[in-house]
């Protein structure tokens, strides 16, 4: 069968780059050379500038030249030098450095690419990756490579590389361990490479289109077959998208069907070219994630859709059994960049699993019980005996009803911020100790980042600062501990630096009713945007982003902004608004004056918008959320008179 790996470059999309001795060298010495054993497959290239080699670039000097022989001295960046001889042979090319013999042709089309017998390196390191582009017309001057780290699901880092003159660049990315990283080059989509930590790969890459079609490294096999295999996956991934309509029982089934397809794809072709463990373990991660993705995905949009009940993740969902069937021991997971996002997956998970315990067992509202005797000496007389009846409501339901709560609020709210922190840190240990259950893996040691990570971006400073110290002890992979300190203290410095950061914060204790009758009566004349927020929210935050641009389009609208923060400390409360910069009035909810808003306007999710007229009257108790200024203005336009 034609070989898979035909990417056999002619002379002219060779660079062409001037040089004094270059008319020396025959023509047909120039351009690529193929191993037709299929070891080393791409093995040097010569161009008129320089020659890669042996993993390398070399600048050379021409030590002879007969019809069918040269002989050159090559020199690399670090001072090695070598001799190097290209004789000609019939059809073939000898290339020898007195070290290693390589028998060569200049077309690749037949030689099949020889697996290596690598395993992936568990240790972090850095992986050099270095290149030249060919071809390229639009002379882009940059290569990127992204690395999605484990550490945090939303995270990743993006190294930069200038391409020189020559077509040449080089980058050293930080990993891990053995992974895909992702390249990109000019206007074209991304691609993926295969490193190791402490090993360098050598790619040739086609400007026109910018995919690479040559590798020269320790996984450049694997690098070949997943360059390959990738356009038949991601066009799999564009069949999966087509039934996210489906209902999620049977999209499951859909998706059961169209990964046992892929699969067979890639069994078949890994016996037919005879493809190395690693790809294989590679190929069989990106199939059960890209699964899992598409699972997820199906999930909410049928949530969204309204036809679901519950918005949390089911754990009784089917894409719950692929992480089940997860080994905490199996370091495969780590081998592929997108376990980072699964990471998310899986810690979300685990933290349903848990929720549906709690729930269960009641053993949040014990935690709310068992808190509240503490303060038993602070508390009245009546607030104890409701309190005390709260026992027996524990056996009989698994959520507090809206007056329940809300009368819980209003006895804790003396002693709010102690009151958010017990809360939360029973349910972090609990995080914590069902991991630690666990037999010791990397994976566990992710999953308690995980629980940090969740903190951190939760913003909830007093719980981050508990978290932290306690998996610090627990967490016994060096490479993630220190990851771990490295990230708590620049967090840490990020938070102190903004403590001088001026704002009016207020505080007070008057009734909710009478909050909103001063905040309308400080603003005649003016609409009013009420935002309703809490320091954990992600979506306010991310709120609070999209407005701040949206703001500096408004000078000239009448509208005052003022922010109602609720179930938060003063601590976090105030260390947000200074991170985002917010600018407009701030108060703090007493637990009586959130009651009394939450009961007014029915809240009972976050960011929730309120527009008050210039009338002084509540006009829109469900404003728009903002995404741009257009679309907020033309929200806005229709109350501008009102």
């Amino acid at each position: 069968m034609k070989n898979r790996f035909i990417f056999t470059l002619t002379i002219g999309l060779v660079l062409q780059i001037g040089c004094s001795n270059s008319n020396d060298i025959p023509n047909e010495f120039y351009g690529n050379f193929f191993d037709i054993t299929g070891t080393k497959f791409w093995t040097c290239s010569i161009f008129e500038q320089y020659i890669v080699y042996d993993n390398d670039f070399w600048n050379y000097k021409i030590k002879s030249i007969s019809e069918n022989e040269i002989k050159l001295l090559i020199s690399s960046e670090s001072g090695e030098k070598k001799n190097l001889k290209i004789s000609k042979a019939d059809a073939h090319y000898k290339i020898s450095d007195g070290s290693q013999d390589f028998t060569c042709s200049k077309n690749s089309e037949g030689i099949q690419v020889k697996a290596g017998g690598q395993l992936p390196v568990m240790e972090a390191g850095v992986a050099v990756i270095k290149g030249v582009v060919f071809d390229d017309t639009t002379k882009n001057t940059q290569v990127q490579i992204t690395v999605k780290k484990y550490f945090s699901a939303m995270d990743s880092e993006v190294r930069t590389a200038e391409v020189d003159e020559y077509g040449r660049f080089s980058i050293s990315v930080p990993i891990l361990n053995s992974q895909s990283v992702l390249l990109h080059f000019g206007d074209h989509g991304w691609r993926r490479l295969f490193v190791t930590p402490g090993d360098s790969l050598t790619i040739l890459i086609n400007g026109q289109n910018g995919r690479p079609v040559h590798f020269m490294g320790t996984n450049s096999d694997v690098c070949y077959h997943t360059e390959y295999v990738l356009d038949t996956l991601y066009h799999f991934g564009k069949t999966s998208s087509m039934g996210l309509d489906l209902e999620p029982q049977d999209f499951r089934i859909y998706m059961d069907s169209l990964t046992s397809v892929q699969q067979n794809y890639l069994d078949r072709y890994s016996a037919e070219y005879q493809c190395p463990d690693l790809f294989d373990k590679w190929s069989k991660i990106f199939i059960e994630c890209s699964c899992t993705f598409y699972l997820v995905t199906n999930q909410s949009k049928y949530y969204r859709l309204g036809t679901g009940t519950d918005q949390r993740i089911d754990v009784n969902y089917p894409y719950s059994t692929f992480i089940e069937s997860i080994d905490f021991n199996d370091s495969l997971l780590f081998l592929e960049t997108i376990s980072g996002d699964m990471l998310g997956q899986i810690s979300k998970y685990y933290r349903n699993v848990l929720r549906e315990i709690y729930n269960s067992q009641s053993l949040t509202h014990r935690d709310v019980y068992e808190f509240l005797l503490d303060y038993s000496d602070q508390i009245s007389v009546n607030d104890m005996t409701f309190i005390e009846s709260l026992a027996d409501s524990l056996k009989m339901y698994k959520t507090f009803s809206r007056n329940i709560t809300n009368r819980i609020t209003l006895i804790a709210d003396p002693f709010k911020d102690e009151y958010e922190f017990r809360l939360m840190r029973g349910q972090v240990d609990r995080r914590i100790d069902f991991f630690l259950a666990q037999e010791y893996s990397l994976m566990r040691d992710l999953m308690l980042m995980m629980v940090y990570d969740d903190m951190k971006r939760a913003r909830m400073l007093e719980v981050l600062d508990y978290v932290y110290k306690r998996i610090d002890t627990l967490i016994q992979y060096p490479v993630y501990k220190e990851d771990l300190t490295n990230d708590y203290f620049a967090f840490q410095a990020q938070v102190e630096s903004l403590q001088n950061t001026e704002f009016v914060a207020n505080k007070t204790s008057e009734s909710g009713e009478k909050l909103l009758l001063d905040i309308i009566n400080s603003s005649k004349d003016t609409l009013v945007v009420l935002d309703f927020w809490y320091s954990a929210c992600g979506p306010c935050r991310t709120g609070f982003m999209k407005m701040k641009s949206i703001k500096k389009q408004l000078y000239d609208v009448p509208i005052k902004f003022v922010y109602l923060c609720y179930s938060s400390s003063e601590k976090d409360w105030t260390s947000v608004v200074r991170e985002f910069d917010v600018k407009g009035d701030h108060y703090l909810l007493t637990g009586e004056q959130f009651a009394y808003f939450s009961n007014l306007l029915n809240i009972s999710s976050a960011p929730r918008y309120v527009l008050i007229g210039r009338n002084g009257k509540i006009v829109n108790d469900n404003f728009a959320q903002p995404h741009s200024y257009q679309q907020y203005m033309q929200a806005l336009r229709k109350y501008l008179g009102s």
